[in-house]
């Protein structure tokens, strides 16, 4: 108990600091947890612990869940309708693409050793943006709400749908030898049968429930108690799917995003309630965060080795990347001013792929966490950078492109 609270107070300090320096969140805090983390200095140094992996690698496990939660929450399906077939042919024409030349690149130079499956994960992992990083940078510019914006947006669930099945994968994996793969990918189409199954009844519960609710005379109580009884309906549908995950022996990881797109369909009812919903996970993403942040050794971070296999990922994804989302908006007529600028906040690499690193850290005993954290500070100051100097570079396109046409 006393190590969360104390995870809590530095959570505050972090956020305090992030913001005062304007330094994006995630980054802060796993750099902060590196530091205090066991291969901080201050632990390898001093010999004072900080933070204790063991403590909190349970509640990280929460931490995830509820990211996952979240991200199920903010699917629209307004835009998935409108945007899911352009989303679609964006992820298989830019992500595709990234992927297939950084999986040349580790295949050919960086780890030549690896397994052809294992890295394509990590290929396909590197293509994924930070949906956290941008959403928050394409606020400060003021371009969330821009329709290349909900384009993006809703590729980015895409993404995490892929990046979930790559999870489960790997969950699987790290519990099971290699001649068994086949049988539990068979195991896993079964368990998710059934559990879309159990899924539409929970659904229909939950709207008997919800109707009550709104009939009752418990719907005309006061603020706060309608906010509590809605609170524990969102977490009620959670913990039910999450549990039923668990009988069948269905990823709990797939469970919680599929429970925050059931929620999501309750709109009217999770608007009363969304600051507390939101409040309650993000503290626990971010203790899952600093769990991941003291995985990094940061004395390896000195190492150049790791710098010049990051150095050398993130030039091929920057440029890819750029290409690629750019050629995409203007092929669909998307402003060009807008285009350029939505594609360099959408450089910054996802939060899913440290969280992939750090699963095949474990299975396959890599050090990619410490490439994945120099892949976001790096790519996040890029964007930045590019962001800056949107001006000039959109007048060398438009140069460039008249003296084409």
């Amino acid at each position: 108990m006393l190590e969360i609270l104390m995870l809590i107070v530095l959570i505050f300090l972090v956020q305090f600091l992030s913001n005062l320096i304007r330094v994006p969140f995630i980054i802060a805090i796993l750099l902060f947890s590196a530091l205090m983390g066991p291969n901080g200095f201050i632990s390898k140094y001093y010999g004072i612990n900080i933070l204790d992996e063991n403590s909190i690698s349970i509640i990280s496990q929460l931490g995830i869940l509820m990211l996952l939660y979240l991200i199920g929450l903010q699917i629209n399906l307004r835009d998935i309708l409108v945007y899911n077939i352009k989303a679609l042919g964006f992820f298989l024409f830019s992500n595709i693409f990234v992927a297939f030349l950084v999986y040349l690149l580790i295949t050919s130079i960086i780890f030549p050793w690896l397994s052809k499956e294992l890295a394509f994960i990590i290929s396909i992992t590197l293509s994924f943006t930070s949906t956290a990083i941008y959403y928050e940078l394409a606020k400060d510019y003021k371009l969330h709400t821009k329709p290349e914006s909900n384009l993006l947006l809703t590729k980015s669930i895409i993404e995490d749908i892929i990046a979930l099945l790559i999870l489960a994968f790997l969950f699987k994996l790290s519990n099971i030898s290699i001649t068994d793969i086949s049988a539990e990918l068979y195991n896993l189409f079964i368990s998710g049968l059934i559990f879309l199954g159990l899924t539409v009844i929970v659904l229909l519960v939950a709207s008997i429930f919800k109707d009550i609710i709104n009939r009752n005379d418990i719907s005309n109580g006061d603020d706060d108690s309608i906010k509590q009884i809605y609170f524990s309906f969102f977490m009620s549908i959670l913990i039910v799917l999450l549990i039923l995950a668990k009988l069948i022996d269905f990823p709990i990881g797939i469970a919680a995003f599929i429970a925050g797109s059931i929620s999501s369909l309750f709109s009217r009812e999770f608007q009363k309630i969304r600051d507390s919903i939101f409040l309650f996970s993000e503290t626990f993403i971010s203790i899952f965060l600093i769990y991941i942040g003291s995985q990094i050794d940061l004395e390896k971070l000195m190492d150049l080795s790791y710098w010049k296999i990051a150095g050398i990922l993130m030039v091929v994804i920057v440029i890819a990347k750029t290409t690629t989302s750019i050629i995409y908006f203007r092929k669909l007529g998307y402003d060009t001013r807008n285009s350029f600028q939505i594609t360099f906040l959408s450089l910054a690499v996802g939060e899913f792929t440290l969280i992939v690193f750090s699963e095949l850290d474990k299975v396959f005993g890599l050090s990619l966490v410490n490439i994945g954290f120099i892949l976001i500070l790096s790519s996040v100051l890029i964007s930045v950078g590019l962001m800056k100097i949107s001006n000039i570079i959109m007048k060398t396109y438009d140069r460039f492109a008249g003296v084409r046409s």
